[in-house]
């Protein structure tokens, strides 16, 4: 009996052994599996950034390449006039509307004369130095192209409108020019609120507008960019007449012309998606 017991405590002695190797392999084992995902994940968020960073560096790669295709303009000798200028909002959408000039102290009666816009402008001179035709736009209410002494003179004539009216080449009512390479072209730019406008926006001192500017050639490149600030006081109210505005003296307005960053034409992959 003696023997069957030790037997048996023989027995169970290496059964617990075999267990105790068995769950240490197990450890082992689990062990290993946490390192194999974590290195797996660590792989995965490698494999993740490495894409991210090609990404980044296709689209560097693309914008550079736009970049070096883009137009070559720039705006120089910008000229603010003192001038203000009035206008029928109502009938800007025709080809042949001539601003008159305004002269300080004008009356203008609310609400007959509300859609009446007043203008004030700047000279600038665009230059191309690049080898292709430029485009260049305008988001303003008046553009003018006065590269001529003859166009310049008609755009800006005070009370001559008939003469004016021969000179359809100088404007622009599509609000954009285009420039040779290598060449110059002077254009005037005019733009302002309408009376009901200035009203509505409290009836600001100095009225500050921003002319949007782009240029662009006819391939797909990157679009330069400016942002052009008019300022000027314009026009006062009369305490004692409700519906009266009058214009202020001519002073000489303000003209600030920033350079922005490129814009860029819209991934051609887009249109697939």
């Amino acid at each position: 009996m003696i023997w069957f017991a030790a037997a048996a405590l023989g027995v169970s002695v290496v059964g617990v052994i075999v267990a105790v190797n068995a769950n240490k392999r197990s450890r082992e084992a689990n062990a290993l599996s946490r390192d194999a995902n974590t290195i797996a994940g660590e792989a995965k968020d490698a494999a993740v950034k490495s894409a991210g960073e090609a990404s980044k560096s296709a689209e560097e790669a693309r914008k550079s390449r736009l970049e070096n295709l883009a137009s070559s303009v720039t705006i120089k000798n910008i000229e603010p006039h003192r001038e203000r200028w009035i206008i029928d909002s109502k009938r800007e959408t025709e080809e042949m509307t001539h601003p008159g000039i305004c002269e300080p102290n004008t009356t203008f009666h609310l609400p007959i004369s509300g859609a009446g816009r007043i203008l004030v402008g700047a000279m600038l001179t665009l230059a191309n130095e690049g080898n292709r035709t430029a485009e260049v736009d305008f988001d303003v209410n008046r553009l003018d192209d006065v590269t001529s002494e003859g166009d310049y003179a008609a755009a800006l004539d005070k009370y001559n409108a008939a003469t004016w009216r021969d000179q359809s080449n100088s404007v622009r009512r599509n609000r954009k020019v285009s420039v040779a390479p290598h060449t110059e072209r002077r254009v005037f730019v005019r733009s302002g609120p309408t009376f009901q406008e200035w009203l509505d926006g409290g009836e600001p001192p100095v009225w500050i507008t921003q002319v949007s500017i782009t240029s662009h050639v006819a391939v797909a490149a990157a679009i330069q960019r400016w942002i052009l600030t008019l300022s000027a006081q314009l026009l006062t109210t009369d305490p004692q007449y409700q519906g009266q505005v009058r214009t202020l003296s001519n002073t000489l307005i303000g003209a600030d012309l920033q350079l922005l960053s490129y814009g860029y034409p819209d991934d051609p992959r887009a249109s697939h998606v």
